[in-house]
């Protein structure tokens, strides 16, 4: 696999402890995101192909199994080992132990390019994990080698070949189109400045200037730029809280960031996404945005 695929064609799961249960954090795959998420503390972490569910599966453990990972969820800590798993013909191996955090960002991709199309999972190593090895590596096996898995894997690999190029395209297009899918939509700059009446000549320039100052955000898309319909009241004016907001979630210049932040389950809203809380409690998801340390892409 090229350097190039892996970024697009992976999707990160996380399980994080929210209030003694167990959360579900997704996201597509980059280093940058697989560091985001080790510093939310996680007690396992998945990478698999786009509709393999192997992060609902990892989740489903944690929910039910109360004799290692339930476990493993309240007494992890961040100090702890990495145990990596990859796939080797459907059946579950470990393959590599990481001491630190950073040694698993730089070397994950490596494998990652090993096992092409694999899934791979990875668990801290508590003490309870190494005294019930055995009996987590069997639910790892069974859950990463169910039917489900398997007949995703096969579909993407029995694909076509294509220029990299082009696949990572494609990949990278369907995931983001998901995401404004999510978020409700979205506007141009010429609905914004056919709402607003703006007689400037060119139409792009009323969305620009309100970008600029901070009173909204787009994603950009190719050379122009989408506007997520959630931020705006029935006139199309933004609701003044973005302003707040985006202060708090900057730098991003892209906007990519912003948007899957408010469609992510944050803690200090009950595991719900700020995009739920929004249309209800405004002043909820500004102080949801105010606790975060925010990294966004420059």
């Amino acid at each position: 696999m090229a350097p190039a695929r892996l970024e697009s064609t992976y999707l990160l799961g996380a399980i994080v402890e929210q209030k003694d249960t167990p959360q579900l954090r997704m996201a597509a795959y980059s280093r940058k995101q697989l560091a985001a998420f080790l510093e939310d503390n996680p007690a396992a972490m998945s990478m698999a192909l786009p509709g393999a569910g192997n992060g609902e599966r990892l989740l489903d453990l944690f929910l039910v199994d109360t004799d290692v990972f339930q476990p493993l969820l309240k007494s992890h800590l961040k100090s702890d080992p990495w145990l990596l798993f990859a796939e080797r013909a459907d059946q579950l191996e470990l393959e590599e132990t990481f001491n630190r955090d950073e040694q698993l960002v730089r070397c994950v991709q490596s494998v990652a390019r090993r096992r092409t199309g694999q899934t791979i999972v990875m668990i801290r190593q508590t003490d309870n994990v190494r005294a019930r090895f055995d009996v987590l590596l069997e639910a790892l096996r069974r859950v990463v080698g169910s039917p489900g898995s398997r007949a995703t894997r096969a579909a993407v690999i029995a694909k076509p070949e294509v220029p990299d190029e082009a696949t990572d395209r494609e990949e990278l297009i369907r995931i983001l189109n998901e995401m404004l899918d999510r978020a409700g939509g979205t506007f141009n700059s010429e609905d914004l400045a056919t709402a607003a009446k703006s007689v400037t000549i060119n139409s792009s320039q009323l969305a620009a200037d309100q970008r600029g100052s901070g009173r909204l955000f787009g994603v950009r898309w190719g050379r122009e730029w989408r506007y997520p319909r959630f931020q705006f009241d029935s006139a199309r004016c933004p609701y003044p809280e973005m302003k707040t907001i985006l202060s708090a979630l900057s730098p991003d210049k892209q906007g990519w960031d912003r948007l899957q932040w408010f469609l992510e389950p944050h803690e200090s809203l009950g595991g719900r996404t700020p995009l739920q809380v929004w249309a209800t409690d405004r002043r909820k998801v500004i102080k949801a945005a105010s606790t975060e340390r925010w990294s966004g892409r420059d």
